[in-house]
């Protein structure tokens, strides 16, 4: 039995997916198995999946396109390892990466998922310097997972029988359905970030979800986040309240925005009062952070109002964590 169980689906990439496939190959931790799924692809890609002579290659094609949710539930059924690592077609793993992470995992027996950060590529393969990181530590993966993803997909190692036990991904969800897989896992494990650039992600060509579906995309986002909103305080907010938590534009009805500023108060107190033994940087961290999305959302509001109204806001929050330390 593999430790890592590596999941890969493909269509049409005959471009990067030769390059994605010897990056897991030459992975400094060799015990894994890649399981390829082939979603029905009409270029050159089988022809190059059939290139490679590895026995830990496992391939299974489908017989009609059935697009990546679903692909991914075929191959986490076939997932024989201890834990899934996802990969994409076009992006590089680094060569110590798995290590890193079945290391983390061996030490932290808490984790059930476990992201890194990622540096940005070109179409070309040329790396750019940018690098995305995210927020490592579990508490406020967490808290962030209510406004946004927190998590990158392709970056991430997870337990298989935690993926397993909350059935996978939701084929409801064409696009980010990692970010609704996270909201569900998020209620019997905890999610963190490797602080290491880990992965080489490939941006700027024609076959991404973000370039040829973006607004789809961001519609499934909303939906998801709405959701994890409501699995957390127990109350479904209006999605235009979800979106201006995240992104709240200047010209807003001053109603429409106190109430997502009593939205941010109402999450702040949920977070709080189903989240045990948060350390005090952890709590102020939180804090600072829920004062700051009220200061953004408040900030087109005439100063009177604007000032009293974050001064009454921020003696809400300090209050809830009086409460909280109380407990």
């Amino acid at each position: 039995m593999p430790v890592i169980s590596v999941l890969l689906s493909v269509f049409n990439n005959e471009q990067y997916i030769h390059e994605s496939i010897c990056s897991v190959l030459c992975q400094t931790f060799g015990d894994f198995e890649l399981i390829i799924i082939d979603d029905a692809s009409t270029d050159r890609t089988p022809e190059i999946l059939a290139s490679f002579d590895d026995p830990r290659i496992r391939i299974h094609k489908n017989s009609s396109n059935l697009g990546l949710t679903r692909s991914l539930n075929i191959g986490l059924e076939l997932c024989k390892g201890k834990y899934i690592a996802r990969v994409d077609s076009d992006d590089i793993s680094h060569p110590d990466r798995f290590a890193r992470q079945v290391d983390f995992f061996e030490n932290h027996p808490n984790i059930g998922v476990l992201g890194t950060n990622y540096e940005r590529i070109t179409s070309d393969g040329t790396h750019t310097g940018m690098v995305c990181t995210h927020r490592s530590d579990w508490e406020l993966v967490h808290w962030l997972l209510n406004f946004e993803n927190p998590i990158s997909h392709p970056t991430v190692c997870m337990r298989t029988n935690l993926i397993k036990q909350v059935g996978g991904y939701d084929e409801d969800f064409r696009f980010t359905q990692d970010y609704d897989l996270w909201g569900r896992l998020a209620k019997i494990t905890f999610m963190a970030n490797l602080p290491e650039t880990l992965l080489y992600y490939r941006s700027g060509h024609e076959n991404q979800i973000s370039t040829t579906n973006p607004h789809s995309q961001k519609g499934y986002e909303l939906k998801i986040r709405q959701r994890i909103v409501s699995y957390l305080t127990g109350q479904t907010y209006p999605l235009e309240i979800i979106q201006i938590l995240t992104f709240p534009p200047p010209d807003l009805d001053p109603i429409i925005k106190y109430k997502a500023c009593l939205a941010i108060i109402k999450i702040f107190f949920s977070y709080l009062k189903t989240t045990r033994g948060l350390k005090k940087d952890k709590l102020l961290s939180i804090r600072k952070d829920s004062s700051k999305r009220i200061t953004t959302i408040a900030k087109s509001m005439p100063d009177n109002r604007r000032k009293s109204f974050i001064l009454f806001a921020n003696n809400i929050l300090n209050k809830v964590i009086n409460f909280y330390v109380l407990l």
